[in-house]
């Protein structure tokens, strides 16, 4: 007859085999389900900037962007090895989570191989249930290149392997050059290898030397890049400038903590507290590793809080830091006894039964069309697409989906901006006027004849009101174009009556010919206007 511990030990390896399955199959419901996802949101944008920087084009000079050359050159690296396509990129995000997962099962290795399912598993059911506006951020590249880093620095100290950490140098440089809000991870991670290596009389110059190199490599390429472009000084004008006027405004202190933990994880980490509680005070105390993790939780709070615009995917960083150290402390309380082990069992089937269930049912609701986009390809295509509007179309909006359009069209926009945040404004600054001369410096010397103004304004309540911030630009508008097409999509991405209620409109678009045009002309006879719906202000 089985006795108590014999239980246990049942319990525990059903409870464990649970897991990996359950997490290998939202995976792999993850995988299936969003194959066919669209590019979306920042995506798109930073496809466009390669592309037009492979169209002779200078970024930071003459496409208006506020990325570090880090990002660029990520985008451009993971464009040339898997393509430059919708199904590309997915297949890229798919690697992307794969090196995740592979990392974190190194880093819990010592501990409990399983704690690395759980956290990359959590985390890819949070992922997917965020939908396809979130694939692929800079935020995820950051997170797995700081994951990858964990894990050749971690393995570097346990196996005394003293070039692994150039690994963690190239991985954690890469991360910084494409956010430098992750720097004081790098330099606090750096400060703990030396306790470590000196607390194991391990020598430090080769260590400490491999990892410098790393670094040395990222730091040099991207000043290669700006070198090689051209374009220092005018990276440092949007360092100085550019980018502290995008997130100037932004900040909601209560709304950023608000959304600091996902309510579906919540619970797991309150219980995970009480598994940590309990496994102090059975003498379970935390080595220099599990403190390396707690610090990239507090550098990934950081990097959250400093951005101010609390956007889902600026929590990846923390939570990958995190979620680890969740299910090593819960299958470290489930050796225990007592409360403690019910609490660690009690995590593990809430995950399974409760919290992955509803990412991926939030998964399978979510929209992953892009309406707009494709509607504005065609109307584009209808006014003379890549033959005709070749350097002729002017895009106004963010993230909402013209400058995707114009990327799966090949045409090049006739100013590049990356989107009119810092076009039209309730607030002067040099930077919006640095912007409005760019505008009318073309407009004098090679005027754009299509314009597209999409309803979307970052940081403000949605709709073409926006352009009444800028008065010049209104009259002309007014009086320099006529508007053929406008168009709204009630029903797609996340735009609901919470989101109405705000004020926030369906996602829309106009578009404007310039008067006396031929093009105009045609596109009046073609009955102007098409199954047109006007977007409101």
């Amino acid at each position: 007859m089985a006795g108590p511990l014999d239980r246990n030990v049942a319990v525990d390896r059903w409870l464990r085999w649970l897991v990996v399955a359950g997490m290998a199959a939202a995976a792999l419901d993850y995988g299936i389900w969003s194959i066919h996802w669209p590019l979306m949101l920042d995506s798109p944008v930073m496809h466009y900037v390669v592309f037009l920087m492979h169209h002779g084009f200078k970024p930071y000079s003459e496409i208006s962007d506020m990325n570090m050359p880090g990002a660029y050159l990520t985008e451009a690296w993971a464009m040339h090895v898997f393509g430059t396509g919708d199904l590309a990129w997915r297949i890229y995000e798919f690697f992307l989570l794969a090196v995740l997962t592979g990392s974190l099962i190194v880093i819990a290795l010592p501990y409990d191989w399983v704690a690395g399912v759980y956290g990359a598993g959590i985390f890819i059911a949070m992922h997917a249930g965020e939908g396809p506006n979130q694939a692929v951020e800079r935020d995820e590249v950051i997170a797995v290149l700081l994951m990858v880093g964990f894990a050749a620095l971690f393995t570097a100290v346990r196996r005394r392997v003293s070039w692994l950490t150039l690994l963690f140098g190239m991985s954690a440089g890469l991360a910084v050059c494409i956010k430098p809000t992750f720097l004081p991870l790098v330099i606090a991670l750096l400060c703990l290898l030396v306790v470590a290596l000196r607390g194991r009389q391990i020598p430090l110059f080769a260590y400490l030397g491999w990892a410098a190199l790393g670094l040395a490599i990222p730091i040099a390429l991207n000043l290669g890049f700006l070198l090689r472009f051209g374009v220092l000084r005018d990276f440092i004008f949007v360092v100085r400038m550019v980018i502290p006027a995008y997130r100037g405004g932004i900040g909601r202190p209560l709304f950023l903590v608000s959304r600091t933990f996902p309510k579906y994880i919540l619970p797991l980490l309150l219980l995970a507290v009480a598994c940590a509680i309990g496994n102090w005070r059975r003498g379970l105390r935390w080595n220099w590793e599990r403190v390396a993790l707690a610090l990239g939780v507090a550098c990934g709070l950081f990097s959250y809080l400093a951005q101010g615009k609390g956007m889902v995917y600026h929590r990846y960083e923390y939570l990958l830091c995190l979620l680890p150290l969740v299910g090593m402390e819960v299958l470290e309380a489930m050796r225990g006894d007592g409360w403690v082990r019910r609490t660690g069992v009690a995590v593990l089937i809430l995950s399974m039964v409760v919290t992955v269930p509803l990412y991926m049912l939030q998964m399978h609701r979510t929209a992953s069309n892009s309406e707009l986009t494709l509607a504005l390809e065609s109307d584009l295509r209808q006014l003379g697409g890549a033959n005709g509007l070749q350097g002729e179309v002017q895009c106004f909006d963010v993230t909402e989906g013209c400058l995707n359009a114009l990327y799966h069209l090949g045409l090049v926009e006739n100013i590049p901006f990356t989107g009119d945040l810092l076009f039209f404004s309730k607030h002067d600054s040099p930077v919006l006027e640095h912007y409005h001369d760019i505008y009318w410096e073309h407009e004098r010397g090679d005027p754009a004849t299509v314009l597209v103004i999409g309803n979307q304004y970052f940081g403000e309540s949605d709709g073409f009101g926006k352009v009444h911030f800028y008065p010049r630009f209104d009259r002309f508008l007014n009086q320099q174009f006529t508007q053929v097409i406008a168009r709204s999509f009630p029903m797609e991405g996340e735009v609901n009556p919470k989101n109405a209620a705000k004020g926030d409109a369906a996602p829309a678009y106009r578009i404007y010919v310039r008067n006396g045009t031929p093009l105009l002309a045609a596109a009046l006879a073609a009955g102007g206007r098409p199954n047109g719906l006007d977007g409101g202000d």
